[in-house]
């Protein structure tokens, strides 16, 4: 394993899409290292004000290069800094540590990315100028090879930085083969579980449990074509599939043996549906216990909810834009405190005439976005915790099995399931 500079230390969450300088404000805010937290009370017990005291200790900021940088007009191979990022994203001048990300999805796949962004010695440029605290290998979401070539390239240019560096490990790179599904494989704890594997997906009422899975990418209609993928059961043997023919991959062994830490990729509109796919993380999570894992992609409450009630969300970094995105329509990260689980109010449903949301909460943008934040902060500071039914300690207990389908049915119920 290479120990070459720093080891990462207690899993946190990457706030992803911070591509203006008045969101880098608000993350500052947040979660940065200044003190005390403008709004927060010390005195408090709300679940709000303890997510914002934590926030520092278990956010970061993950961020794509090409938003703080721009190739240089002397160097074609060197970056400067954009107008007015340099106060903000310089070394000695973050109030937020940042992790930057090569960009590869939003130039390979997204294509939102400008046209230089794919460039390998441009991003090398970037992780000399911006110094992170971590950085992500420049991976290619659809192709292994170049992604391995892409990672011995980076690491050989910059041996001094290989202590802060994350292989990516692309989750689409093979199609899922289900016969990698054995139960003798997983770890007795996981054993005990295979009784009710949808035990294994927490719920509530606004995060309800699925009888069935529609797809909703080709990906995902391509196994419920080729396996029969209908019902949540079926999706979790699937994640199960994946997490077992992931940990045995060539490729993944070398590096989790080398750097000790994987960045997953490709998740997001991949095979998986997401309310399995924490099953998927914390299953791989289970078979490699030496090693941290970062699920690019996947800090919305769904997973985060998953990888707490599973108990390896201080091994599991996530990031995401799911909190920018819920603020532009009113839905707020609140706390299930019966059930233990971060979820989302959505405030704007149903529309007028005029085609305006009937119901507008009175918080500003500003406002919904640091409550977000806090949303999906509040797993890693603890607040969430596994719920006490949704996955029952043994699925052989009948009484722990009745009341699990006793709660599942009234919750259903109050859905309209």
């Amino acid at each position: 394993m290479d120990t070459t500079g720093e080891r990462p230390g207690p899993a946190k969450v990457g706030l992803a899409g911070i591509n203006t300088i008045p969101l880098v404000a608000i993350a500052e805010a947040e979660v940065g290292s200044g003190w005390p937290h403008p709004t927060a009370s010390h005195r408090s017990g709300r679940a709000g004000d303890r997510a914002a005291l934590a926030g520092r200790d278990c956010a970061v900021t993950f961020a794509d290069y090409t938003y703080s940088v721009k190739p240089a007009t002397a160097d074609r191979d060197a970056v400067t800094y954009r107008e007015g990022w340099e106060a903000v994203a310089a070394p000695g001048r973050r109030g937020v540590p940042l992790f930057l990300d090569s960009g590869r999805y939003r130039a390979l796949v997204a294509g939102t990315a400008p046209p230089w962004a794919s460039s390998l010695p441009l991003y090398r440029s970037a992780v000399r100028l911006l110094d992170p605290d971590g950085w992500a290998s420049a991976d290619d979401p659809t192709n292994r090879a170049r992604s391995i070539r892409n990672q011995d390239d980076l690491t050989g240019a910059l041996p001094d930085l290989v202590g802060r560096f994350w292989p990516v490990f692309g989750t689409r790179w093979d199609p899922i083969d289900p016969a990698c599904f054995a139960l003798h494989g997983l770890p007795a704890d996981w054993r005990r579980l295979s009784d009710d594997l949808v035990g294994l997906v927490p719920w509530n009422k606004t995060q309800p449990l699925p009888v069935r899975l529609a797809p909703k990418t080709d990906l995902q209609a391509f196994y419920r074509r080729r396996h029969g993928a209908v019902t949540l059961e079926d999706w979790v043997r699937l994640a199960l599939a994946k997490a077992q023919q992931t940990a045995r991959d060539p490729d993944f062994r070398a590096m989790c043996d080398r750097f000790g830490r994987v960045m997953l990729g490709g998740m997001a509109n991949g095979d998986l549906p997401r309310p399995v796919r924490h099953v998927y993380i914390a299953a791989l999570a289970a078979l490699r216990p030496d090693i941290q894992l970062w699920a690019l992609g996947q800090a919305s409450a769904t997973v985060l909810n998953g990888l707490v009630a599973r108990g390896v969300i201080g091994r599991v970094w996530t990031d995401g834009t799911a909190y920018l995105r819920d603020a532009t329509s009113d839905r707020l990260a609140v706390y299930d405190r019966e059930r233990g689980l971060i979820t989302l109010w959505y405030v704007g449903r149903g529309k007028g005439a005029d085609g305006r949301p009937t119901h507008e909460t009175l918080l500003t943008r500003r406002d919904i976005i640091a409550l977000n934040v806090r949303g999906i902060v509040a797993p890693y500071a603890g607040i969430a915790r596994t719920p006490d039914v949704g996955t029952p300690i043994d699925p052989r207990d009948r009484d722990q099995m009745a009341e699990l389908k006793r709660a599942a049915s009234a919750a259903q119920l109050s859905v309209g399931l």
